[in-house]
């Protein structure tokens, strides 16, 4: 009887240990049939977002917009200004006086590529054969102090504006000095004309 018993633990014993191999390779999902009929599965990759160490976040560029020109500007702009300016020629050491038309107008990009420069008006001056373009024009709010160049014939202008008048004096190359009076003239349209480079006439 204890031999039949021993016989029986053994018997049991074998079958456990035969089972747990095919218990395992369940568990473990199966034979290899299942990982042969097909590539294996990767997951796509989502869009890259920004975030702790991708970078600087990007900052919207907002566009500039353009100033509105104030009433003391509008005074300048608007009108056509006419007059005469007295320089002293050190050469000469004699006062020569020149009539002048003056065209103020806000300032905008013309041209292009290397053509492409600031238009803030132009000027015409006696004994010229064309327009002077007119450059840095600066207008204080307060006092109406008007100041202006023509690059061309290096002459700096320096006044004030009052009312249809603006008077001041002005400094040609780094030598002659002198005067300008000019007064808006409201019942001409400004011609707008494209100044151009010129020498004197």
């Amino acid at each position: 009887m204890i031999h039949w018993c021993r016989k029986l633990i053994r018997s049991l014993f074998f079958s456990v240990l035969l089972t747990i191999p095919v218990a395992l390779i369940g568990a473990c999902g199966g034979g290899y049939e299942n990982d042969a009929t097909g590539p294996a599965s990767v997951p796509e990759l989502g869009a890259a977002r920004l975030g702790a160490g991708a970078g600087p976040t990007p900052i919207p560029v907002t566009p500039t917009p353009t100033p509105t020109p104030s009433p003391t500007q509008l005074t300048l702009y608007d009108p056509v200004w006419e007059g005469t300016y007295t320089v002293h020629d050190s050469v000469t050491n004699a006062d020569v006086t020149r009539n002048m038309v003056v065209e103020f107008m806000p300032k905008q990009m013309v041209g292009e590529g290397a053509d492409r420069r600031r238009d803030e008006g132009a000027m015409f001056i006696e004994g010229n054969d064309g327009w002077l373009a007119l450059s840095f024009v600066r207008v204080n709010e307060e006092t109406g102090v008007v100041s202006f160049r023509v690059d061309v014939s290096s002459t700096k202008f320096d006044g004030v504006l009052e009312g249809d008048k603006l008077a001041g004096t002005l400094l040609e190359g780094s030598v002659n000095k002198g005067t300008f009076e000019l007064h808006a003239n409201r019942g001409k349209e400004p011609q707008r004309r494209e100044a151009e480079a010129g020498g004197w006439g």
